[in-house]
């Protein structure tokens, strides 16, 4: 007896040291106790600073917990906070009461979550199977996706101002011919594979996120690059205080073409000096017409100039 009483005693410390470690609540020893994990495995399993792909043991703990109660029957689950997530179909979305704006807003947003709703659904039918159902955790999910697809639509409003911002500006330079907004600024945004861990689990299909402006510039004199940097640098400035939108000078990439072959020759540089002395600028070539910079390896396709890929600005 007096033995099985220090076993359980050293258990009880080895705990104690696992949640300290481990930096874990009381809710996380629970479900690691409900796993069958010891706490020996889980001071193993820290992650080292050389193991950045490992996940932290109390997101270990929550991933194993909740593949378990994916496997678990229905009957099993009347107690724990989780819902069918065949209840949450197209025709009945989650209500945005956190959100305080202007009625055209609201309506976007209930649109975004709707379409959300619909993807979700359409996953739900083409995955699901009657011997293992399919939970979810949360419903704020959704409004989460919803309302990160409202940010995206949103940031390609503003690239799109901005190209427009720096397209007229160019078009004072007598040597600029054209300019061409092409890229996903230019084209209806489309539906891929989420990038981030949390929402690819779900399996919604989310916006894809503009990074930046791509402009073509058709111009015939090489030495009006430091003209367009200014106007560049000088119309963003404007934007900002004329519509509080902000946009980098570097997220306006500068595509310079040849008027006559329609040749791409290189980038507008970001850099205010040629050469800068920063590592891409030795790249072959770079440099070699001051404020073109030149990227390895890189070719412009021709296709995405193309009419139905590209707006024409100027």
């Amino acid at each position: 007896m007096a033995k099985s009483k220090r076993q359980g005693s050293n258990k009880d410390r080895q705990w104690v040291e696992a949640k300290r470690h481990c930096r874990l609540s009381r809710e996380d020893i629970r479900m690691a106790k409900e796993l069958g994990l010891n706490p020996r495995s889980l001071i193993k399993n820290i992650p080292s600073p050389t193991q950045q792909w490992k996940l932290p043991v109390k997101q270990w703990i929550h991933e194993l917990y909740e593949e378990k109660i994916r496997k678990t029957p229905v009957n099993k689950c009347r107690d724990t906070q989780l819902f069918k997530c065949s209840a949450h179909t197209a025709s009945s979305p989650i209500p945005l009461h956190a959100y305080a704006d202007d009625s055209a807003s609201k309506k976007n947003r209930d649109n975004s979550l709707q379409e959300t709703m619909t993807d979700w659904q359409e996953y739900v039918d083409e995955m699901w199977d009657d011997n293992e159902p399919l939970w979810l955790s949360e419903s704020s999910i959704y409004r989460e996706i919803s309302e990160e697809n409202r940010r995206t639509q949103q940031r390609q409003k503003d690239f799109r101002l901005a190209a427009e911002y720096v397209a007229q500006a160019f078009r004072q330079i007598s040597a600029v011919g054209k300019v061409m907004l092409f890229g996903s600024v230019a084209t209806p945004l489309q539906k891929e594979k989420p990038r981030y861990r949390k929402y690819r689990r779900t399996g919604i299909p989310m916006l894809h996120k503009c990074k930046d402006v791509d402009l073509a510039v058709w111009v015939n004199d090489s030495g009006c690059l430091r003209t367009l940097q200014k106007a560049r640098s000088r119309v963003l400035t404007l934007l900002l205080e004329e519509h509080s939108v902000r946009v980098a000078h570097h997220q306006v990439d500068v595509f310079i073409m040849e008027p006559d072959s329609d040749r791409y020759l290189g980038r507008l540089c970001t850099y205010s000096q040629c050469p800068k002395g920063k590592q891409e600028c030795h790249v072959h070539g770079c440099g070699s017409t001051p404020l073109l910079r030149q990227h390895e390896d890189f070719e412009l396709n021709a296709s995405a100039l193309t009419p139905e890929r590209s707006i024409h600005l100027a």
